[in-house]
């Protein structure tokens, strides 16, 4: 197991390396992409694979990146906002809880316009 330093932290360590091992981890981030680890394959509707070039990626859900499927930031420029919360206890719900986005910046407060 890995040394974490953090109570409870060692076991999800763990948990979520086994999980990684066996497929895919997707984690949303706050306001931001989905981030995917592990072994996936993503494909293009017509089914042809897309080339990833990696094994962790950031998906895009804002609809704004210019690199479709993939994030190329456009999210924090265009101040998307996702709907729903990240699940309690996640690294994306510790984020959130602590009012900061995925790059550790403070959020932006949405325009009550």
């Amino acid at each position: 197991m890995e040394k974490t330093g953090a109570d409870g932290a060692e076991r999800k360590t763990t948990d979520v390396r086994q999980d990684a091992e066996r497929g895919a981890v997707i984690t949303p981030y706050p306001d931001g992409p989905l981030i995917l680890r592990g072994q996936f394959v993503i494909t293009a509707p017509d089914g042809q694979p897309v080339p990833a070039g990696r094994r962790t990626v950031a998906l895009c859900r804002c609809g704004h990146s210019a690199d479709k499927p993939f994030c190329d930031g456009s999210h924090a420029r265009t101040g998307f906002r996702a709907r729903g919360h990240a699940p309690a206890g996640s690294p994306a719900g510790a984020r959130a809880a602590a009012g900061t986005t995925s790059e550790g910046r403070p959020e932006r407060q949405q325009d009550s316009r």
